[in-house]
């Protein structure tokens, strides 16, 4: 059998891999012992696919998506070469400028790929509608405005088949929440260099009049240099939405509720206290809270409230005193630990002023703490054990008597940030961002994450709550008449 598996048309229309390199590959399946017991067309490709696995020509990805027949792996002006997972607007890419031509990527000699990037993705369709999309241009406008080294950077954005896209620096590493999730807590001297480089894109923000209003583990992301950058500006606010009427334009109603009142929204395991009670005046203060929980966070393992549900969490925020950082990290400085407890003062009196007071507070713990984070990326990133999670403490008893400004809080519209990877991606869904043909177009009816002024889906708990009822009282009625026979 001399001539090419059936797959090989879908490979080379793909164009993952540069012709020259394709038709050498052939050559050497089509001569070697690997054709023996692959008589039917299937196990003769599947044989193929995987010799060009074996060479590192092919990912495990791309074969899954070559086997349904795609050969269409672009976007714009770039080659898409994996699935990082999905978000709360639609699937995220690793992907590569045309300036690499290599399917895996060229590395210099610490690892790092110069032309790897990471592409956002939203499908147009009935779910992600006309507003969904300007909102997501808005955001790629918001990010426009802010370039600093703490900061993940925008490099493109456009549309390509019914889909737009965002295109950001690839960060190589770990978000803080996967690190932990590794390591369990990360020593004192990390953490602090980890939320000193973190509060330094912050006061970025702060300077040119943005809150950030997401600032949480999942959205801190490293490099295997050991930089720390904060990303996903979904949520980001101006402290004066007069100022920025041009940028935002009739996109300011997307920061109130229904009735022109304020919409609270952001991660409930992070919001401040002021925040829930008046979320349209939006301040600093705001986010140095959020740092202070996720600083907490790090060093223990944890949130500060783990237990119970949005509502459950946001009554603690307001109400209970944050556990001590010393009592999960013993090792961890006095001045540290009493710096993370400020940060997660319920006054806002009692928190540091500004990131940049952060920043200076942080300088003599922070020294080493990039060499230490680079060690723990390093280990972290080779084959091992799955994560090991620490048990979560139980939630602070709360007094119930002091619940009118959680009510009025709660009756606000509480949105919570889908920016965290989903790395068990809907195939369904990504087989409408990259159609099995070349150019043609995409489905507009494809479903991916939630909006955050999307309704929620239906409860099935709620509804079968009145057959559970009736199902119950029958059986207790079954019981009596037996027990009194």
């Amino acid at each position: 059998m001399n001539s090419p598996p059936p797959v090989y048309e879908t490979v080379r229309k793909s164009r993952l891999i540069p012709a020259g390199d394709l038709q050498t590959a052939l050559g050497e399946f089509l001569t070697a012992d690997a054709l023996e017991n692959h008589a039917s067309p299937e196990g003769f490709d599947d044989a193929f696919l995987a010799f060009l696995e074996r060479d590192a020509l092919l990912n495990r990805w791309q074969i899954s998506q070559l086997k349904k027949g795609r050969s269409r792996f672009r976007l714009g002006g770039y080659r898409v070469i994996d699935s990082l997972g999905s978000g709360g607007y639609g699937y995220v890419f690793l992907a590569r400028t045309d300036a690499d031509p290599s399917n895996f990527g060229v590395a210099e000699s610490d690892g790092h790929r110069p032309y790897d990037r990471a592409i956002k993705t939203l499908i147009h369709s009935e779910r992600h509608g006309p507003r969904a999309v300007e909102r997501f241009r808005r955001e790629n406008e918001i990010n426009r405005l802010f370039l600093h080294p703490n900061l993940v950077r925008l490099l493109d954005s456009g549309e390509d088949a019914k889909v737009d896209y965002a295109v950001y620096e690839y960060m190589d590493g770990k978000s803080a929440f996967q690190l932990v999730a590794k390591t369990e807590r990360l020593p004192g001297r990390t953490a602090a260099y980890i939320v000193s480089e973190t509060a330094k894109g912050l006061f970025h923000l702060h300077q040119h009049g943005f809150i950030h209003r997401d600032i949480k583990p999942g959205n801190i992301l490293f490099s295997r240099r050991g930089e720390v950058k904060l990303g996903d500006l979904g949520l980001a606010v101006p402290m004066d939405t007069e100022k920025f009427r041009p940028l935002l334009g009739s996109h300011l109603d997307d920061y109130r509720g229904e009735g022109g009142t304020s919409r609270l929204a952001g991660t409930s395991d992070y919001l401040s206290p002021d925040q829930i009670r008046s979320p349209g005046t939006p301040n600093v203060l705001w986010d140095i809270y959020s740092l202070g929980c996720t600083f907490f966070f790090l060093v223990a393992g944890f949130v500060p409230f783990p237990s119970g549900n949005s509502h459950q969490k946001l009554h603690a925020h307001l109400l209970a005193e944050a556990p001590d950082p010393k009592m999960y990290s013993p090792e961890l400085p006095w001045d540290v630990a009493r710096l993370i407890s400020a940060m997660m003062d319920k006054d806002p009196a009692g928190r540091p002023a500004s990131a940049e007071e952060v920043i200076k507070s942080l300088a003599p713990y922070a020294a080493g703490g990039r060499e230490e984070l680079k060690r723990l990326l390093k280990e972290s990133l080779a084959p091992g054990p799955k994560p090991h999670y620490v048990p979560a403490p139980a939630a602070p008893e709360i007094d119930d008597g002091s619940e009118s400004i959680l009510l009025e809080a709660l009756s606000n519209e509480i949105t919570e940030s889908l920016s965290s990877l989903n790395l068990s991606a809907d195939e369904e869904a990504i087989d409408k961002i990259l159609p099995p043909v070349i150019d043609g177009p995409v489905p507009d009816d494809a479903e991916s994450g939630s909006l955050e002024d999307e309704p929620a889906g239906p409860d099935l708990a709620a509804a079968l709550a009145p057959l559970l009822w009736f199902i119950a009282a029958l059986l207790l009625a079954l019981f009596t008449v037996l027990l009194f026979r």
